[in-house]
């Protein structure tokens, strides 16, 4: 695996459930179980002690009921100038509460009961903390820091609340505060209608003036534009009855004008040839006698023509004669046509004069109407200016005649209900109620401790920890040290026969006591490696920890054991090269070792050594070299490894902490694969995924981590602890393991 393929260490593999995040929180909170009560007990005591230590504060309180419209004796006629108009009556209790909590009633009352001179209220102690000094302000903000208003809901009543360390000033402060705001209601009413009184009389004088200068200016107006004989309503129906008049002679006019022009213009066409004037109908002109004589003779005469030119022809004497008739009947009508024209070319001219005449009248008469309608604009602008000031001017005058009774009324917007009586029970300090939140918060607080001491634990603790790292655990391993007994109390025999282990025998428990709880979970973990590959068995493994004293050695020794116990032929090889321990753990002397192999001083027969355990052979260090990095990198380690894995079933190689030296992850690119040990409590976090990440860089194959060291009635464990009891109550045991059963920390 190389880099880009390293996991993300931080990640769980899977999202945890609600249910699995629960029992975490649960877990770490009961490994931490003594913290929440100890930090629970301070607090609770520590508020116990100082809620004691508080002086007794003792609470009075009076009521006071609103009344934002107050009884009028004089009547409703007559408005209270004191009183502002509220639509909204919160708006009206909610002012009224402010005027109560206000610095003017709190000084006004400090006034009247002199405790700026009262040494016990100016330097006793006040329910928040407040200023100190003898001063009449300072004495202010202690009582309005003392006083507390509260509006009783959906009522008009208040109640005052004034608190103190004297029980009898408490009552009088609480009494006083109801006083000092009627008072102060009563002079705001009273001095509110004084200056509107003293206001509305010197409006009346200006007002007075204003309304006789404007009387003034309508009279002058009227006289200078003659009204006074008539009104100006009669003057301007005259001029419209003129208007309408004028009009209607102008429209008369100018119809006969077009008239007169239109037979003008038809009887020049007429004069204009001889065939118009015989072909002239009768109707164009009206009934003209003469005209109808002489277009009847014409009519005659040309008739006669035409009849005596058939018979005679055109230059017999009678038809000549015929045809002179004929035309002097025609000079005749022409000569009646001229005349009935020139008569209506006179009558035209004379309506074109009338017609100008009646314009001049019309226009005459307009500019009348437009100087009278000037005249009424500025008439009623003076005439309304004249009514707004004589209104203006009743209305305050009536109004300062009311202002002035109002004045002799003392009718406050509030009274009070019931008076403030002195209290037996102090209201602070509440030790019980305080007691009480003082425990809840410190339990509160107790279990944040637990939790954030759980959060800065930055130790391995359980499987869950490795699992988050995408890490298989392959198993656990107990606490085990000299001094542990060899077999469990839930293994003893009948006669209770017991041997304890000394301290050099520890690493090589599994082989002294193959039924205690170190060698069962030995064999678990050998089950898990098993199936880690069924099909390809991993025959050649490398074991390392992720920090020195995590109990790689012992593990190694252990897992050879169990596998040399199973019938396999196994080899374990010490390739701690600065720290080898395998030699003494089996009690052989030093001697020629692994680096005596790789130095081309021996061959591997002669550094195989066999232990007292059937089956397991051992390969210790061997003298140990100025540079082991560059001896684990040479070709004739990878020859030993594929010599040994010929020979042998399985390969342990015991190899340094990866935290230490590079030498563990040369080694695991050489073997099949790598199990890295764990010390539960011990290794931190940022230990392992340092390993992890080393390992992962030179794409070695991690078979698994292996927890050393544990607890297995921590709650961590909890599965691991009730898989174990239950077997050795299957097995006939009399209790399960303890804590207590093997303790102490492995090398």
């Amino acid at each position: 695996m190389n880099d880009d393929q390293t996991p993300n260490l931080r990640t769980p593999t899977a999202k945890p459930t609600a249910a699995s995040a629960l029992g975490t929180l649960l877990a770490e909170l009961w490994r931490y179980k003594l913290v929440v009560p100890a930090v629970a007990l301070l607090i609770t005591a520590g508020v116990a002690f100082w809620t004691m230590r508080q002086p007794k504060v003792y609470q009075a309180v009076a009521t006071l009921e609103y009344d934002p419209f107050p009884v009028q004796p004089l009547g409703s006629a007559v408005e209270d100038t004191g009183r502002s108009m509220m639509w909204d009556m919160q708006e009206f209790y909610e002012t009224q509460n402010l005027i109560l909590r206000s610095r003017t009633i709190a000084e006004r009352v400090v006034k009247k009961l002199r405790l700026h001179h009262d040494k016990e209220f100016m330097t006793g102690t006040s329910v928040a903390a407040a200023p100190s000094g003898d001063d009449l302000g300072d004495a202010t903000k202690r009582l309005m820091l003392a006083l507390t208003i509260e509006q009783i809901r959906d009522t008009r009543v208040v109640r005052i609340l004034a608190r103190d360390s004297s029980p009898d000033r408490a009552q009088l402060i609480a009494n006083s505060v109801v006083d000092a705001y009627i008072e102060k209601s009563l002079e705001d009413r009273l001095g509110s209608s004084g200056r509107a009184l003293e206001w509305l009389s010197s409006q009346m004088q200006n007002l007075k003036r204003e309304l006789e200068v404007s009387e003034m200016a309508l009279y002058k107006f009227r006289e200078d534009n003659h009204s006074l004989s008539s009104s100006l309503a009669e003057r301007q129906r005259i001029i419209a009855s003129q208007l309408h008049s004028y009009s209607s002679a102008l429209t008369e006019i100018h119809r006969r004008r077009i008239e007169s022009e239109a037979r003008l213009s038809v009887l020049k066409e007429v004069l204009a040839s001889d065939q118009n004037i015989i072909a002239l109908h009768a109707g164009t002109f009206g009934v003209d006698p003469s005209l109808a004589t002489l277009r009847l003779k014409y009519r005659e005469a040309a008739e006669e023509l035409e009849r005596l030119a058939v018979t005679y022809g055109d230059a017999h004497p009678q038809v000549r004669a015929a045809r002179a008739a004929r035309d002097t009947t025609l000079a005749a009508m022409k000569e009646e046509i001229q005349s009935i024209y020139n008569a209506i070319e006179s009558g035209l001219k004379e309506h074109e004069r009338a017609e100008k005449g009646i314009q001049l009248a019309l226009n005459r008469v307009n500019q009348q109407g437009l100087e009278l309608s000037l005249q009424e604009i500025n008439y009623t602008r003076l005439d309304r200016e004249r009514n707004s000031k004589s209104e203006l001017y009743d209305l305050v005058m009536e109004r300062a005649a009311q202002t002035d009774l109002t004045r002799a009324l003392r009718v406050a917007t509030a009274r009070p209900v019931d008076a403030a009586v002195r209290p037996t029970i102090p209201v602070s300090p509440r030790v019980q109620l305080l007691t009480i939140l003082g425990g809840i918060v410190g339990l509160a607080m107790g279990v944040a401790a637990a939790l954030g001491i759980s959060y800065l634990d930055n130790k391995i603790r359980g499987p869950a920890d490795m699992e988050a790292r995408g890490v298989t655990v392959l198993g656990i391993l107990p606490v085990v040290s000299g001094g542990t007994p060899a077999l469990p109390s839930y293994r003893r025999d009948k006669k209770r026969h017991t041997r304890r282990i000394e301290s050099q025998e520890r690493d090589l428990i599994v082989h002294l006591e193959p039924r205690s709880t170190a060698a069962e979970c030995c064999r678990t973990i050998r089950t898990n490696i098993t199936f880690q590959s069924a099909d390809h068995p991993l025959r050649t493994l490398a074991i390392t920890s992720a920090q020195p004293k995590d109990g790689k050695t012992m593990v190694s020794i252990s897992l050879a054991t169990i596998l040399a116990q199973s019938g396999k032929r196994v080899l374990l090889v010490d390739t701690d090269l600065r720290k080898p321990r395998l030699h003494r753990a089996f009690k052989i002397p030093t001697g020629a070792g692994i680096t005596s192999v790789l130095a081309g001083e021996a061959t591997l027969d002669e550094v195989m050594q066999a232990t007292d355990i059937p089956g397991l052979t051992l390969m210790q260090c061997g003298p140990l070299p100025p540079n082991p990095s560059e001896l684990l990198h040479t070709r004739r380690f990878g020859e030993l490894v594929d010599e040994a894995r010929s020979r042998f079933d399985t390969v342990i190689f015991d190899s340094p902490p990866l935290g230490a030296v590079t030498d563990p992850a040369v080694i695991a690119t050489q073997v099949d694969g790598t199990i890295m040990v764990v010390r539960s409590g011990g290794t931190t976090r940022n230990g392992v995924d340092a390993a992890l990440r080393q390992l992962y860089s030179v794409s070695a194959r991690i078979i698994g981590v292996v927890l050393n060291g544990v607890d297995l009635s921590d709650s961590n464990y909890g599965s691991y602890y009730a898989y174990y009891t239950g077997y050795y109550e299957e097995e006939g045991g009399n209790e399960p393991p303890t804590s207590k059963s093997v303790t102490g920390a492995s090398a």
